[in-house]
């Protein structure tokens, strides 16, 4: 009889094992950058609303231009609050589903040369607007 010389040292399964390793890298490295996607995307719709109430707050300046002819000087003649950083307006009915928060907004009106006002312009207008955790600026310079 005739012995059986077995040299084969199982390398099939060292190729299978590299195999399953490299696909489960690929995976696990999918999964990663897919999962910070859809966090990204959990925030657009907070971005949305924040733009929306910062949208209101200019509205509500330029309209008050546009009737008045002018800037208003003094915030306390305004027929509305101030909308201040620190004592913000609130659209009651834009509602954070989570925590039933309103979406707030408030500006800021700057003249010629104050602040971040450059002096080309005559006046500068920011109106912020926050929703969730989402915060959104719009700037109006002339």
């Amino acid at each position: 009889m005739k012995a059986i010389n077995n040299k084969e040292k199982g390398i099939a399964i060292y190729l299978a094992i590299a195999l399953i390793s490299f696909l489960m890298a690929i995976g696990l490295g999918l999964s990663g950058i897919l999962t910070s996607q859809l966090r990204n995307l959990e925030g657009l719709g907070d971005s949305v609303f924040a733009f929306y109430a910062a949208n209101t707050g200019m509205e509500r300046i330029l309209e008050w231009v546009y009737i008045q002819g002018e800037l208003p000087t003094d915030f306390e003649n305004l027929n509305t609050p101030k909308c201040t950083e620190t004592d913000p307006c609130y659209l009651e009915n834009i509602r954070h589903l989570g925590t039933n928060d309103p979406a707030e907004y408030y500006f800021i009106i700057e003249s010629s040369g104050v602040g971040s006002c450059e002096a080309s312009f005559s006046y500068c207008i920011k109106s912020m607007g926050s929703y969730g955790t989402a915060a959104r600026a719009i700037q109006v310079k002339y």
